[in-house]
């Protein structure tokens, strides 16, 4: 567990490497190594570095959507469950957690 921290710090940013290997750049989302100079603490994998410009936001909630592609389950207990080609009814799932639907499906194989 960390706790989360935000101040500025100037350095110099020395090398980036992806896989290992020496690029001049780097684009959004990839995940790369960065060498420093004028560090004075430790800046850690897993820190998150933004523009002071243009900063990541932070929030304490967010909204998604979500697409389940696949689900192996096991159960503990025998169920009643048919493919939904074959039997539609009984073909159908829905996962709920703390009393709320967050996926529904169609069993493809069995």
């Amino acid at each position: 567990m960390g706790k989360v921290e935000s101040g500025t710090d100037q350095v110099k940013i020395v090398a980036i490497f992806i896989d290992e290997n020496r690029v001049n750049c780097a684009g959004p989302g990839e995940n790369l190594q960065i060498r420093m100079s004028g560090v004075e603490e430790d800046i850690l994998i897993g820190f998150v570095l933004s523009s002071i410009a243009n900063p990541i936001a932070t929030v304490t909630e967010f909204v998604v959507q979500l697409a389940i592609l696949e689900l192996l389950d096991n159960v503990s207990n025998y169920i009643c469950i048919e493919k939904f080609f074959d039997f539609p009814q009984l073909g159908r799932f829905t996962v709920r957690t703390e009393g709320k639907t967050v996926a529904v499906g169609k069993v493809t194989v069995l």
